[in-house]
């Protein structure tokens, strides 16, 4: 009896522990940073990620001719966990460091990992996110890279050091330089993986001059509207952020939701959704006990509610002023579809 209960213990944990370690590289990608007081960094989910999910952060630099983490204790690692009401494609999280090796994020809760500390401008550089089947600081066969920015110009170790893709390269000519660190401190290479330019980058590679570069703070200015295989590409081009050396911008998930159209789509799920125009959207989102939907026509009012799994929960008429009652609907990630076919996500929380 023992024996069975044991398995099925095993069957249990084991099965949410794959459910937890789910996503692919590129599924969330940076759009912000922030090196002076007090420290931070914004992510986009370019996916659903399921209540339970555990994403790793950390500004500890990694070394790609070893494939390894540097040799150093001075960085921290940083588990997140998402919600129990999972988290939508096109979620916008800002993360603020709000006392020393403290991170807060806007959504979801955030734990540090064993020792080190965390500070991108002296301890790396570089900000790293990964899934992982063994836990904080993983060996790279149960890594899995998600996504990664570096933002040191490799100045002071030019010569050899920068690989093809920008990042820093630890072989060859660089190894024997007596400005290699080999600690990894202030450089990185790119995570295995990972490709510059795709789900990575390296903001100031070669031919950016030491005065233009290594600023203090980052932001993504581009498009936030559209697929998520376009947005991934565009917030991995340099050319769509703008950098600041002295005052810190304003990097939280507001600032975004506030002043840039946030309708991130995916071809991937059995539901077409958010095909509508840009003009239809659902607001609040995330909602608590209703949302409103604008810019619809008076032949598209017909709808039903879905949850992730596909089960119908709701069903009606959008009345005079376009509100949907959801109160009666448990936290978690749906979908709004209308007659036609179509359909817009929302959260409710």
């Amino acid at each position: 009896m023992k024996k069975l209960l044991l398995i099925c213990l095993m069957s249990l944990f084991g099965n949410q522990f794959i459910k937890a370690q789910s996503l692919v590289a590129g599924d969330i990608a940076f759009i912000g940073f922030q090196q002076d007081s007090p420290d931070g960094f914004t992510f986009i989910t370019l996916t659903d990620i399921n209540a339970g999910e555990v994403i790793y952060f950390t500004d500890h630099s990694w070394s790609s001719t070893d494939n390894a983490w540097h040799n150093n204790t001075g960085d921290a690692h940083y588990a997140w966990t998402v919600p129990a009401s999972g988290v939508p494609i096109g979620t916008i999280v800002s993360v603020t460091e709000s006392s020393t090796d403290i991170l807060t994020p806007s959504l979801g809760t955030m734990i540090k990992q064993g020792g080190g500390s965390f500070s991108i401008v002296q301890s790396g550089d570089v900000l790293i996110a990964y899934q992982s089947t063994s836990g904080a600081q993983s060996t790279v066969a149960n890594t899995t890279f998600l996504a990664a920015i570096y933002t040191d110009d490799n100045f002071a170790h030019n010569t050899g050091c920068d690989g093809i893709q920008g990042w820093f390269n630890s072989s060859g000519s660089c190894a024997s330089d007596s400005t290699y660190p080999s600690t990894g401190s202030n450089a990185s290479g790119i995570p295995n993986g990972l490709t510059n330019g795709v789900n990575a980058m390296h903001l100031y590679p070669s031919g950016v001059f030491e005065t233009d570069s290594e600023n203090d703070n980052g932001r993504y200015t581009g498009t936030l509207d559209g697929d998520a295989a376009t947005i991934r590409a565009a917030i991995n081009d340099r050319t769509n952020w703008e950098m600041e050396d002295t005052l810190p911008f304003d990097i939280t998930a507001t600032y975004f939701n506030s002043n840039t159209i946030v309708n991130v789509t995916s071809s991937t799920l059995g539901i077409v959704e958010n095909n509508f125009s840009n003009k239809l959207q659902i607001y609040p989102n995330p909602a608590s006990s209703a949302i409103q939907v604008s810019g619809i026509n008076e032949g598209k009012k017909a709808y039903a509610i879905y949850n992730a799994l596909g089960a119908k929960l709701k069903n009606g008429t959008i009345q005079e002023n376009n509100t949907i009652n959801i109160q009666n609907l448990s936290n978690g990630i749906y979908f709004l579809m209308f007659e036609n076919g179509n359909s817009l996500k929302f959260i409710k929380e």
